[in-house]
């Protein structure tokens, strides 16, 4: 490509490791660093932007919120907490903002609803308070592990004592636990009037949770504590038109999680599907992908159907493989798209509807009493219709037929999810990863894992025959203690690096004894034997040497004297401990039935 004497290039880099000595040397370097540029703009500028007419008496408060509770907090996470994957000052601030618009939607006339009535507006300024410090442990707060998570809480917990904050988050359990009812504002009171608001549990709107009889195991979603608010932070941030990127170990849930709300827990205006990311995974194949669910809406214009909204749901995201400069085609391809498009477009008007403002787009007045900033139709741009400029350069990605045809992509948005880099996963640009909301999915609680597997037992245990009992505690406790002890002291090496223990793990060994008809159960002793055995084969399989399989056989006898106070030998002394579902071959009907004949082994196998 030659360029005239008029044209010059402008790059704009992370850093210099590809670039030659030669490169460098015919640029000129402007190094931008972002301190100098701080944050105090970003917040100015939502402030002046953003911020809903209605809310302009908040207008001061929330300024001054925002300099006692965000600016602090970020401070505190880079010197007191470890996130699960890195990220930036001014991206956190930008996730911060976005819910605060979350909580400020309603004034703001979208989703074809009314602003709340003068009544519940006056509760704006006791709400503020209690948004900000909301925001900030979801956004800031957000991208931690578990045990930073406990320090980011009494942080919160005393800064919020230190100003006064009304309400106080109750004591018990860590900020995390809650949710924020805000009186009325956009959530139910009792008698439809604005009450004061207040903190309540996560759990306390969950139903009890009923296991199928017909269900699979790996469709039984125990609702806990760890699934069900993050599962609502996801759903806020889709139904704000926002990008989520869920980020957590192998085994935390995360797919599960996402799967469950993008299947059933959302409007149906949503579209959602899902792609899997490999190392294999080229951008070709991605940008076929996604152009295949979308439609034309007009020329050089792909999306949804019309009123509605496309979710894609990115699974392994830092899958693929690096190229020779150290970029991932297909993570570049989606940062193109995420930096020029994700365009929020209104939905159209339905008929009987207050119509759509042509100045600021808004529902519920006319451009004749119009107050707002003007918004662009086209580009929904802080401008006037008539001062858009079109720009193919943005908004989408080339069409690869028809070369030099730009595609513009409109009503989409991402959400992720990724684990932790290492062990084939990479790490991925800050680039892309500033336009994600990042939602932790760390260490499920030891009540969580507990809550989960007493409703899998107990269904299992509620078709015992008469007579015959179980106690379910010891079984549950007993297998969490064996399971942390794993985690802890069995730790992977170069010749051990198999060694890693999750919550498929643990949930394996209960799926195992629902293998076994309980009917077929003739005293406690007959499950214990059972339970003993799914642990042998979940992880004593798995051992490499004597000396760990010892360990393990010491373990498991420790905890059968502690738990069930009874005496291992009793148990299992003299057994082969092999259970099986092939023992009758004959029979259509294949039950998973304990092998005790040694030679009925040796015949089967």
């Amino acid at each position: 490509m030659k360029l005239t004497d008029r044209q010059r290039m402008i790059f704009e880099v992370a850093d210099l490791a590809v670039a030659s000595p030669a490169t460098v040397s015919r640029c000129g370097m402007v190094y931008i660093d972002a301190q100098v540029v701080g944050l105090p703009p970003l917040v100015s500028a939502w402030l002046k932007n953003n911020l809903p007419p209605v809310a302009e008496p908040i207008r001061k408060i929330l300024s001054a919120l925002i300099n006692t509770y965000l600016y602090p907090a970020l401070t505190f996470l880079r010197s007191n907490c470890i996130e699960l994957v890195g990220s930036i000052d001014c991206a956190l601030v930008l996730k911060f903002l976005e819910l605060m618009d979350l909580k400020l939607r309603p004034l703001t006339g979208k989703d074809d609803k009314p602003p709340p009535s003068p009544a519940f507006q006056a509760l704006m300024p006791r709400l503020a308070p209690c948004w900000v410090v909301w925001a900030v442990i979801w956004s800031v707060g957000g991208t931690i592990d578990h045990t930073s998570r406990r320090v980011f809480s009494e942080f919160i917990r005393g800064i919020t004592k230190e100003a006064d904050m009304r309400p106080l988050f109750p004591e018990e359990g860590s900020v995390y636990d809650y949710n924020l009812h805000d009186g009325g504002f956009t959530d139910l009171t009792e008698d439809g009037e604005p009450a004061n608001p207040y903190w309540y549990g996560w759990m306390a709107n969950v139903e009890q949770y009923e296991v199928d009889p017909e269900a699979q195991f790996a469709d039984i979603e125990v609702p806990t504590l760890d699934n069900v608010r993050s599962a609502a932070i996801l759903g806020y941030k889709i139904s704000n038109y926002n990008h989520a990127l869920c980020v957590g170990p192998t085994g935390s849930g995360k797919t599960v999680t996402i799967t469950a709300k993008l299947t059933r827990g959302l409007h149906k205006k949503f579209i959602c599907d899902f792609i899997v990311f490999s190392a294999r995974t080229s951008a070709n194949q991605t940008q076929d992908v996604i152009d295949g669910k979308l439609e034309r809406r007009k020329r050089g214009v792909f999306g949804p159907p019309a009123t509605k909204r496309q979710i894609f749901f990115i699974d392994d995201l830092n899958m693929p493989a690096l190229e020779v400069y150290g970029a991932q085609p297909p993570i570049e391809l989606l940062r193109q798209f995420m930096d020029f498009s994700g365009i929020k477009a209104e939905q159209p008007r339905k008929r009987a509807l207050p119509g759509q403002c042509h100045n600021c787009l808004s529902y519920g007045h006319s451009s004749k009493h119009c107050l707002n900033p003007a918004r662009c139709v086209k580009c929904l741009g802080n401008h006037g219709t008539a001062q858009y400029t079109p720009n193919k350069d943005t908004d989408g990605w080339y069409d690869r037929l028809n070369i030099g045809e730009f595609k513009t992509i409109i009503d989409t948005s991402v959400v992720g999810a990724m684990g932790p880099p290492g062990g084939g996963r990479n790490p991925v640009t800050m680039r892309l990863m500033r336009h994600f909301h990042y939602i932790s999915f760390t260490e499920m609680e030891y009540s969580s894992k507990y809550s989960i597997f007493q409703t899998i037992l107990g269904f299992w245990t509620r078709n015992l025959v008469a007579g015959v009992t179980l106690r379910e505690a010891p079984f549950l406790k007993g297998s969490l203690d064996i399971f942390t002890a794993l985690v802890e002291q069995l730790l992977p090496t170069p010749t051990k690096c198999h060694y890693t223990f999750n919550l498929r793990d643990l949930s394996k060994v209960f799926q195992g004894m629902l293998m076994l008809d309980p009917k077929s159960l003739k005293c406690e002793d007959d499950a214990i034997r059972l339970w003993y055995h799914e642990h042998l084969r979940v992880y004593q399989d798995r051992l490499v040497n004597d000396d760990d399989r010892k360990w393990f056989t010491d373990l498991m006898d420790s905890i059968v004297r502690s738990e069930f106070q009874r005496d291992p030998d009793e148990i299992v002394g003299g057994r082969l401990m092999l259970y099986a579902d092939f023992v009758d071959m004959s029979s259509d009907d294949r039950k998973y039935a304990e092998i005790t004949d040694s030679e009925q082994a040796s015949s089967l196998l």
